[in-house]
């Protein structure tokens, strides 16, 4: 079977894909702060906070942040760039 596509059919699939690829990490990484926020609120709890006095969520945060911004620039590649639905 063999198929034949023009640059400009490839680059419109290719930001369709960019786009699904970019949602998908902005998801996982929202989620990904929201059990962060839970996790510090539980560490705030003057029963558990001596505890977990030690834990440094901040190197996560930093890392979830770098990855927001390394998705936000997927879009930004161009061409394919990136294409959000309807196609």
């Amino acid at each position: 079977m063999s198929y034949e596509y023009s640059l400009e059919q490839i680059n419109k699939g290719q930001a369709k894909i960019n786009f699904q690829f970019v949602a998908v990490d902005q998801k996982t990484i929202s989620a990904l702060k929201d059990i962060l926020g839970i996790i510090k609120n539980i560490a705030a709890v003057p029963a558990l906070a001596a505890h977990l006095r030690d834990l440094d969520l901040s190197s996560i945060e930093k890392v979830l942040d770098d990855a927001m911004e390394q998705s936000n620039g997927v879009a930004d590649i161009i061409p394919p760039g990136c294409q959000a639905p309807p196609y």
